[in-house]
């Protein structure tokens, strides 16, 4: 029930921002407010939803209120403006950094409107078929996020993706290196729950 109520949601949202073109500003902000707080929670995402839903959800309203998805949405999955010191929600990370990456490459390659959203076929293997987008392979420089229109939220993200690689170093690359002599011949799953489990790490 959540996943088509999601579904119909993803398709619904599509025709406010894309076809409809929102209302007034007060309206629209009060809409997207209240249908953000109900699709990220502050604690976790569900894991049993594919993320990509939850970043073109964040593509269709940056379209016409690029600054509400990025201050509002996007820093807010970031943690932007708080420490980071330990990886509690990565899933609101992923879907945060994959977001401001798929709309970035979308103004850089000048795509305009987002299609409408398509029933996903269903191969016979189960598999869902998807089409395959071909994203730029080159590096977002300063410059490019001025040109786009992107230069106020670009160092912001950045920045808490240095934070976010220093925290995953410690929470999971130092303590967990093969050269380390507490972990010499024990097998990963021992080294994660043993000496250095999550819940120590959470604790201290």
């Amino acid at each position: 029930m959540c996943r088509v109520a999601l579904e119909a949601l993803y398709r619904l949202l599509w025709v406010y921002m894309i076809r409809i073109k929102c209302e007034s500003n007060s309206a629209t902000q009060s809409r997207l407010q209240s249908i953000v707080n109900s699709l990220f929670p502050k604690n976790k995402m569900r894991k049993d939803t594919p993320l990509n839903i939850f970043v073109k959800i964040i593509q269709f309203i940056a379209q016409e209120r690029l600054d509400f998805a990025m201050r509002e949405i996007v820093f807010d999955l970031l943690s932007v403006g708080r420490p980071i010191k330990i990886i509690l929600t990565p899933e609101r990370m992923s879907i945060g950094l994959r977001a401001f990456l798929v709309v970035a490459d979308s103004l850089q390659q000048k795509e305009g409107e987002p299609p409408m959203p398509r029933s996903m076929g269903v191969l016979p293997s189960g598999n869902t078929l998807r089409v395959k987008k071909t994203f730029l392979n080159k590096m977002l420089t300063e410059d490019t996020a001025r040109s786009i229109g992107m230069s106020s939220y670009f160092p912001h993200v950045r920045r808490v993706f240095v934070d976010i690689l220093r925290a995953l170093d410690a929470q999971y690359g130092r303590p967990l290196m093969m050269t380390s002599t507490q972990n010499v011949n024990k097998e990963p799953d021992e080294m994660i729950t043993g000496g250095h489990s999550m819940h120590n790490m959470v604790v201290h």
